[in-house]
């Protein structure tokens, strides 16, 4: 549960960063937008972060599940 809450802090910041520097646009970032592969970029960025975190998940429960059983056994 500590390392949901450190990723979720982590997200957190990480969103606030985007929206902080979201002021100044710079020229290759108005190309980018212009021609519509930022929001290729960006997606493909969620998607890797997602699976990422799934991943996570999904591991912290198997070693809450190998724990337990190691605990049970002891």
């Amino acid at each position: 549960m500590k390392m949901l809450k450190s990723i979720g802090l982590l997200a957190v910041l990480m969103l606030t960063s985007v929206f902080a520097s979201a002021e100044t646009i710079s020229p290759l970032e108005e190309t980018m937008f212009s021609s519509g592969k930022m929001l290729v970029v960006m997606a493909v960025a969620a998607v890797i972060l997602i699976g990422i975190f799934v991943y996570l998940v999904i591991l912290d429960r198997k070693i809450k599940r190998l724990e337990n059983e190691a605990e049970a056994n002891n």
